[in-house]
């Protein structure tokens, strides 16, 4: 059956801060000229008989380095149009509109804002589109925008009104519907076509994040003794690496550090490295060998410094002053002994690369 792959542009050059785009004609930035290069890998063994895209340079750009065939711009598959509210920053369009502002946050698939169109008038628009103009002999490729895609995917069924905008559309990224005659099936929905952000991408995230250089050569640290550990196991190393590199991301938010790194890595689309990040400091039920890994490498690494795993712990454990912190610092290296053990590692050495 023909497969329908809805691709989200890359990251456009908008302006710093938080404002209301949709019409307005941005190209992409580099790390979205990177991640449309990432698109074309995940497309070379996925021919198409049709590739259509939004007339958005944004589009126009991402589609023609991702895919080897021409694509053939069209007008329908723009954005959903924000009206009166382009170009302004939310803090305006709240000041401006409040009663408006308020009702579309309630209800952001059924509200338009002041000469613009709703979610779902925009989902219909696309819904038209795939009608119209999808193959039925071969599989189709549409590159637009995520505001178009999440109204598609709430006409269908597949996300929530009450839910919409927080619908995980990330740049980037694919959604991929089958149609059988009028029948259309959500299979994935946001799907990024690696495992692991590139090295623009990984710089942004940092940036965003302000993490200090401390942290980063901390985290550099941990992943040259992730990959030390890492050896003979068969896991894939760039993904491990990538993991700790960003472990410590939002380390200087506090104890919830590895929440809001996941949280961050989920919004992008990350959904594994999420995973593998929230639970370096507490494993939790069945987490994968990358996890494991990572919780080891940090539990070895002081600062910059690769140490055993027993040094470490005699460390922390100097500074329990309460017989709940020393409660938790003996489950803490209990469950770490434990993972030795699984790994074939000594407590006594130092696993530098």
């Amino acid at each position: 059956m023909p497969m329908i792959y809805l691709v989200r542009h890359g990251y456009p050059a908008w302006p710093q801060g938080k404002y209301c785009f949709s019409r307005t004609d941005a190209p992409l930035n580099e790390v979205g000229k990177e991640q449309a290069q990432a698109l074309q890998n995940w497309f070379l063994d996925k021919p198409a008989a049709s590739v259509w895209t939004s007339c958005a340079k944004r589009c126009r750009q991402t589609a023609a380095l991702a895919l080897s065939q021409s694509a053939w711009p069209l007008p329908f598959l723009e954005e959903v149009c924000v009206g009166q509210w382009e170009g302004l920053s939310f803090d305006e369009i709240k000041a401006r509109y409040p009663e408006i502002y308020q009702a579309r946050g309630e209800d952001p698939a059924g509200v338009a804002p002041p000469g613009g169109e709703t979610f779902l008038e925009a989902g219909e628009r696309l819904r038209r589109v795939m009608d119209e103009r999808c193959d039925a002999q071969g599989d189709t490729v549409l590159v637009c925008h995520g505001g178009l895609i999440r109204g598609l995917l709430c006409l269908l069924g597949a996300v929530p009104r009450e839910k919409l905008l927080d619908c995980c559309i990330p740049y980037g990224s694919i959604t991929i519907l089958q149609k059988e005659q009028q029948e259309i099936k959500v299979l994935a929905i946001g799907r990024k076509p690696c495992r692991y952000p590139g090295t623009l991408e990984e710089k942004q995230l940092v940036a965003q994040c302000r993490t200090p250089e401390k942290v980063l050569r901390h985290c550099q640290a941990v992943a040259a003794c992730a990959a030390r550990l890492a050896e003979g196991r068969g896991v894939d190393l760039t993904f491990l690496m990538c993991c700790a590199r960003l472990h410590d991301l939002c380390r200087e938010q506090g104890r919830q550090h590895p929440q809001q790194a996941a949280r961050l890595l989920r919004s992008c689309g990350w959904w594994e490295m999420a995973e593998v990040v929230e639970q370096h400091h507490d494993l939790g039920v069945s987490p994968s060998v990358e996890a494991e890994l990572l919780c080891l490498a940090d539990r070895m690494t002081e600062g910059e410094q690769i140490v055993s795993l027993k040094a470490r712990f005699q460390a922390s454990r100097q500074k329990c002053d309460s017989k709940e912190a020393l409660e938790a610092w003996q489950r803490r290296w209990q469950e770490t002994l434990e993972l030795a053990e699984k790994y074939g590692l000594d407590p006594d050495a130092v696993y530098a690369p």
